[in-house]
């Protein structure tokens, strides 16, 4: 297992257990009296759960103790974790921990409650006016568009890459005063939009961000080169 990065064998301590859930999800429904069928809203998403079990080991009961406040250490604030026999990312953040002595002089365990949101690895796609962009991820996941323009436009029209956040359904995102060679950059992973590095307007309502499965993705000017990069989601 690592955290940031870094290996949890470096403390002494081994994966022993983990348990992961799903997020959980809310629907906001209503049945007002009178009416024949009721409102059924759409799913609200939250964290999911995972908890980690590890057995860290030292020569001596402080030694294991200094090696367990070391862990804790490094879970002060939001973490990515790399589980053993994992191929997914969880972005983390410790919700509660507990200690036990198994054997006081020679190993410990700890048991971290987290709550995260799991993701694979990027997945980029490269065309013109026209990708199919594969989405693995079982929920909706954050993309980056990054245009090259091969000549300037007042403006270009994209579809496929932006929903409205209520529907789900298609908005077109248009990009005015667009320059040759002046990368723009519309960044669903990180919430930046830019243009060579400085911050650009553009006509959009939510970040870019795709479906789980397939999406086509299109662009009304074939000059320009476009790279998509999906972070699939998992519920």
């Amino acid at each position: 297992m690592k955290i940031n990065g870094r290996d949890i064998r470096e403390f002494g301590a081994r994966q022993h257990r983990v348990v992961i859930g799903h997020q959980s999800v809310k629907f906001s429904n209503e049945w007002l009296p009178g009416d024949v069928l009721p409102w059924m809203g759409r799913c609200t998403r939250g964290f999911k759960s995972v908890t980690v079990t590890l057995v860290v080991k030292g020569r001596s009961r402080s030694a294991i103790l200094k090696k367990r406040s070391e862990l804790l250490g490094l879970l002060m604030e939001p973490v990515v974790l790399d589980l053993d026999k994992n191929t997914h990312h969880f972005c983390a953040v410790l919700k509660s921990h507990k200690e036990t002595e198994v054997s006081m002089q020679r190993w410990h365990n700890m048991e971290l409650e987290f709550e995260c949101y799991e993701y694979g690895d990027d997945v980029t796609v490269e065309g013109d006016s026209s990708l199919s962009v594969d989405n693995p991820g079982t929920a909706v996941s954050s993309c980056r568009v990054v245009i090259t323009p091969g000549i300037s436009s007042s403006e270009i029209t994209l579809t496929g890459i932006s929903m409205d956040p209520n529907t789900g359904a298609d908005m077109p995102v248009k990009i005015p005063d667009v320059v040759k060679d002046k990368v723009i950059i519309l960044d669903g992973i990180d919430g930046l939009i830019t243009e060579d590095g400085a911050l650009k307007l553009v006509d959009m309502w939510a970040y870019p961000a795709m479906k789980p499965g397939t999406t086509e993705v299109t662009c009304d000017n074939r000059l320009m080169d476009i790279e998509i990069t999906v972070r699939p989601m998992f519920v």
